[in-house]
């Protein structure tokens, strides 16, 4: 995208499938598109705008994705760079990092509380290459209980999945 100048992200869901959805993202200049793209088989939930966290001139988006399935599930967290691009100028996300985790079994009896709980507090130092550190906090067993901070200043835990592969899209 362009330093300097006001642009806009307009993000939508173009298709809902059980993990499988479809996300649309729309930047905007001076009220024009310049730039369609879709998400597909994305699990993308939230998307902000976030500090030019490299020193590029550029705001960074954030896209928050999640997955829950039977007692266990991941949120983790991309940061797209649309200045550090891969072929046909699609934007590249090289911060990914879990947010929460929890791996709780269903269906045992009242009195057994087996898994774990763990949520990921992100910070990033700013500058071209940019430091993220985190702090950890969690739960073993999954009955309700207060998150003990169990690590902080780790470096911070990548997901499993992988991230969505942008396409790009015809402009309104």
């Amino acid at each position: 995208m362009k330093a300097g100048t006001q642009e806009t992200a307009l993000a939508y869901q173009l298709c809902e499938v059980f993990m499988g959805d479809t996300l649309g993202l729309i930047i905007t200049r001076a009220g024009q598109p310049v730039l369609h793209l879709a998400f597909e088989g994305s699990a993308i939930s939230e998307v902000y705008s976030v500090l030019d966290i490299n020193h590029d001139g550029l705001r960074e988006l954030a896209m928050l994705e999640n997955f829950a399935d039977a007692g266990s599930g991941e949120a983790w967290l991309n940061v797209w760079d649309f200045r550090r691009v891969a072929a046909g100028g699609l934007p590249t996300t090289p911060y990914r990092f879990l947010t929460a985790t929890e791996n709780c079994e269903v269906g045992l009896p009242a009195n057994v509380d087996v898994g774990n709980i763990r949520h990921y507090h992100l910070w990033v130092k700013l500058g071209r290459t940019p430091d993220f550190k985190a702090n950890e906090r969690g739960a073993n067993g999954c009955k309700s209980k207060p998150l003990l901070l169990l690590r902080t200043g780790i470096q911070p835990v990548k997901p499993n999945f992988p991230a969505p592969i942008p396409t790009r899209q015809d402009l309104p």
